[in-house]
C-alpha cells in the first residue's frame, strides 16, 4: 500500500533565519553613482571622492622600474598581453579587446562627414603653413633615406617606375585580396631584401602599413600571412625560406 503524495512547500531561508550575515572583516564596495570630483569638479561615475584622472600618482613600475603615472602597480607596457582582436581576428599585444587599427577605423567612421572633412582641411592647412624650406627638407630626408636603402639593395640597377606600376596593377593585394594601391617588398629592405621585381608584390595601404619593416614571421597578422602564402608565389617562397632558416 503506497502513501499518498503530499505537496511540498519550500520556505525561503530569509523568512526563517533572516538575512545571511556578512563574513567577519568583509565589506561590500559601495555602488557606483554619478558624482562630482572634489578636486577638479568634473562629473564622473564611481564610488570615490576623486575621479580616476585626479587619483593618478607617479610611481615606479613593479615590472620594469620605469616611472609612470597611473593607478596600478605596473605600467601599461608591462600589463599588455597577447590577445586576439574581436573585430578582425588578428593577434596583437595590448590591453583592450580590439587592435589599434580597428579602434582607429571605428573612431574615424563614427565621426560625422563634416568633422572628417574639417580634420583633413586642418592637416592640409598645417602642412601649407610650414615654411617651404621645412617641407622640402622633410620630404628630402624621407626620400633620401629610402633611396639610399634601395640603391644598397639593387641587384641589376634601379627598378623602373613602369615596373612598379605594372606590379601594382597586376592584381589585388597579396595579403588580403583588396584592391592594391601600393607595392610592398616581401622581404623589407631594412632586413636584407632586394630592390628587384622578384621581391615586389601588390598590396593595399592598410596591409603595407601594418607589415612595415617586419619579416613575414615577425608580422603579427597570421590571417594575412596565410592569405599571402596561398595566393602569392613570392610570399610563399619567402615564408618557406624563413621557416627553413629557423
Amino acid at each position: 500500500m503506497s502513501c499518498p503524495r503530499r505537496n511540498v512547500i519550500t520556505i525561503p531561508r530569509t523568512l526563517v533565519a533572516g538575512p545571511r550575515p556578512e563574513p567577519a572583516g568583509v565589506s561590500r564596495a559601495p555602488k557606483r553613482s554619478d558624482r562630482l570630483c572634489v578636486k577638479c569638479g568634473k562629473p564622473f561615475k564611481g564610488h570615490t571622492l576623486r575621479c580616476p584622472a585626479c587619483r593618478r600618482v607617479k610611481r615606479a613600475c613593479a615590472g620594469c622600474g620605469r616611472e609612470f603615472s597611473g593607478l596600478t602597480l605596473k605600467c601599461d607596457r608591462c600589463r599588455a598581453t597577447e590577445r586576439v582582436c574581436q573585430e578582425c581576428g588578428e593577434t596583437f599585444t595590448g590591453l583592450s579587446s580590439r587592435c589599434q587599427l580597428c579602434k582607429q577605423r571605428s573612431w574615424w567612421e563614427s565621426l560625422p562627414a563634416e568633422s572628417r572633412n574639417a580634420r583633413r582641411v586642418r592637416v592640409r592647412a598645417w602642412w601649407k603653413s610650414l615654411p617651404a624650406e621645412a617641407r622640402i627638407a622633410q620630404q628630402a630626408q624621407y626620400r633620401g633615406a629610402r633611396r639610399a636603402r634601395q640603391r644598397a639593395a639593387e641587384v641589376a640597377g634601379p627598378v623602373p617606375r613602369e615596373t612598379y606600376a605594372a606590379i601594382q596593377a597586376s592584381g589585388p593585394c597579396a595579403y588580403c585580396g583588396d584592391p592594391a594601391t601600393t607595392v610592398d617588398h616581401v622581404r623589407p629592405l631594412t632586413q636584407g631584401g632586394w630592390e628587384h621585381e622578384s621581391n615586389l608584390v601588390p598590396a593595399c595601404r592598410p596591409c603595407n602599413s601594418s607589415k612595415g619593416p617586419r619579416l613575414l614571421t615577425e608580422w603579427r597578422s597570421p590571417k594575412r600571412v596565410a592569405w599571402g602564402i596561398v595566393h602569392s608565389l613570392k610570399v610563399a617562397a619567402e615564408y618557406e625560406r624563413l621557416t627553413a632558416a629557423a
